[in-house]
């Protein structure tokens, strides 16, 4: 073939690509105008409330807001617009006609993609250019820029993605599956573990540690819109926010341009003759299906536990390990033989998929073995005394430094660890909650929660962990240490705020009057009095009821976070209210009898 033959015939190609996707671009108008509809609706009514003389509004503040329900109506929108386009390729019948036109698969697949990005981006693009008309042009326009930025970035993301789905489905239905398993697999599974490991190990506290605030980057829709989250409520410094949702986009744009490449290797690999079909590749198939079991699986035995047994079976001392892991197990291969008999119509076809099944069902089965010997393992976990800093207990508003204290909680914690071990199967109508937190040396924390049998009215039950507690507090080693904090703080006069505060119920408002540093040492006297008669575990278990109540605490974070609050009252503190009352009388008005 001459060459110039071969330029004639990529001239035709690229005619027909154009043709092609000025086809496709005519056949979603109402793409283009809802998107244009929903960003005219957001971004309209800012642009004239800015232009308002007396408007107090905030330009970029209210454009960050708008973030939030952008992220899922964008994920959906660019899907919808990628299904549109690649429609053609769900129906048998369609796939003659496209599979006949003279484009190469690659023109082919670029026409259409472009289109499909196109169409949301019109309205976006059209909707910016009216909103920067109504502010003028001028410098007013400048907080428009990096919105419209997050939102390119947000259309190229979820197109990417969705294009990859359509490509490995042969249904639009089971693209959508796909597209949401990419978006929020991840997270849901992360989520799911953390509860299963919850079952097993009570005093993990679910709803205490930190690794709960962020969601997962294999996640991009739950990444995406958690920090859209987290934009919305910090109204005053979206800044931090902002530039992590930079970096994520950043990363999401970069990967689905990957996920695009993937689709039109996928594209010109495609059997057209299976248009219609739940996937067009079996391996996406027993993938999806797999993933689908295994959250299932999990998803299941939560329910069970939760809701079906309920928590006063396990709160107390936890599922046992061995029974989490035949339930999850079980439940996962009843969950993949019940998806693939509704998929193929036929009990019998489960025969042809039981190496799968079975590959399923082992997944599950290291999985939550894992999750229950590392949930075993952490109940039982106390820190070594030598790298703890500090710690704290729920019922006492002090922090416990001294050696011998943290040494009798660590017994304390030892005790509570025993008699959850032993209390297999006992249940109770009312539980207490009951807590310990340990900051260590290297900046991180250990946090163990209790559950403490009580009454229906709120008494605490003589269980074996309610003894134990009493009798820690009853220990002289609290009082050592409380005496021993206070002393330290109040040494450093310049560097301690000290302060009573009252509280007024009737109200709900808070008054604090400050304590001279000039009497700091007759205040410890005081102190030292009170806790020597009543006990440092009376004076720091402030009650809900107290209207008073004496504060310390460090001026400069730098010198640490360590907080008191101590009881004002007749019955826990009598020496030290009553000097108080004596010296700040005239000055603090809440003190008076």
């Amino acid at each position: 073939m001459r060459l110039k033959d071969t330029g004639t015939i990529r001239r035709t190609h690229a005619s027909c690509g154009l043709g092609l996707f000025a086809d496709t671009c005519l056949r979603m108008p109402h793409i283009m105008l809802g998107s244009l509809l929903v960003y005219l609706v957001l971004l309209v009514p800012l642009a004239l409330s800015e232009t308002k003389p007396d408007s107090m509004a905030n330009l970029e503040t209210a454009l960050s807001a708008t973030i939030h329900p952008l992220v899922p109506l964008t994920a959906l929108l660019s899907f919808y617009s990628v299904a549109t386009a690649f429609s053609w390729t769900f129906d048998r019948q369609a796939t003659d006609l496209y599979g006949a036109l003279p484009v190469r698969k690659r023109t082919q697949f670029l026409a259409l993609l472009l289109s499909s990005v196109a169409a949301p981006l019109f309205g976006l693009l059209v909707a910016w250019l009216v909103s920067c008309a109504i502010l003028g042009f001028g410098p007013n326009v400048a907080p428009m820029i990096p919105w419209l930025g997050v939102q390119l970035l947000l259309v190229v993301t979820f197109s990417g993605l969705s294009v990859l789905c359509t490509q490995a489905a042969g249904r639009a239905g089971t693209a959508f599956l796909c597209f949401m398993m990419v978006g929020i697999y991840a997270e849901a599974m992360r989520q799911l573990g953390h509860a299963l490991y919850f079952l097993v190990d009570p005093t993990f506290g679910l709803f205490l540690q930190g690794v709960h605030a962020n969601a997962t980057w294999l996640s991009p829709l739950a990444r995406l819109y958690q920090l859209s989250l987290h934009i919305t409520g910090a109204a005053g410094t979206p800044a931090p926010w902002m530039s992590q949702l930079w970096q994520a986009l950043g990363v999401y744009a970069l990967v689905s341009t990957l996920c695009m490449g993937v689709a039109a290797w996928l594209f010109g690999r495609r059997d057209l003759e299976r248009a219609g079909d739940g996937f067009v590749y079996v391996a996406a198939q027993e993938l999806v299906v797999a993933l689908f079991s295994l959250a299932m699986g999990a998803g299941l035995a939560c329910v069970l536990f939760f809701m079906v047994i309920g928590p006063a079976k396990w709160q107390l001392s936890g599922v046992p390990a061995p029974l989490i892991c035949l339930v999850t197990t079980a439940f996962t291969a009843l969950s993949y033989a019940t998806v693939t008999a509704v998929a193929k119509r036929s009990v019998r076809s489960v025969r042809g998929h039981i190496p799968v099944l079975a590959v399923t069902a082992s997944i599950a089965l290291v999985a939550s073995v894992a999750l229950g010997w590392a949930g075993t393992s952490n109940a039982s976990y106390i820190p070594p005394a030598s790298e703890i800093k500090s710690a704290t207990m729920s019922e006492l508003s002090m922090p416990i430094t001294s050696k011998s204290a943290i040494k009798s909680l660590r017994n304390l914690h030892a005790k509570l660890n025993e008699a959850r071990t032993s209390s297999y199967g006992a249940t109770w109508k009312a539980y207490s909650s009951f807590g310990i937190a340990y900051q260590m040396k290297d900046g991180s924390s250990v946090i163990r929660s209790y559950s403490l049998p009580c009454t229906e009215d709120g008494t605490i039950l003589d269980t074996d962990a309610a003894i134990a507690v009493r009798r820690f507090k009853a220990e002289g080693a609290l009082d050592a240490n409380l005496r021993q904090t206070v002393s330290s703080m109040l040494a450093g006069k310049e560097e301690v705020w000290v302060s009573v505060d009252c509280q007024d119920s009737s109200n709900g408002t808070d008054t604090s009057y400050r304590v001279s540093s000039a009497d700091y040492s007759s205040l410890q006297e005081k102190l030292d009095a009170d806790i020597n008669k009543n006990g440092a575990a009376r004076i720091t278990s402030v009650p809900n009821e107290s209207a008073l109540s004496l504060s310390m605490s460090y001026v400069s974070p730098s010198k640490g976070d360590l907080t008191i609050t101590m009881v004002l009252s007749e019955k826990t503190t009598p020496s030290t209210l009553a000097w108080l009352r004596e010296r700040y009388a005239t000055t603090m008005p809440a003190l008076r009898e």
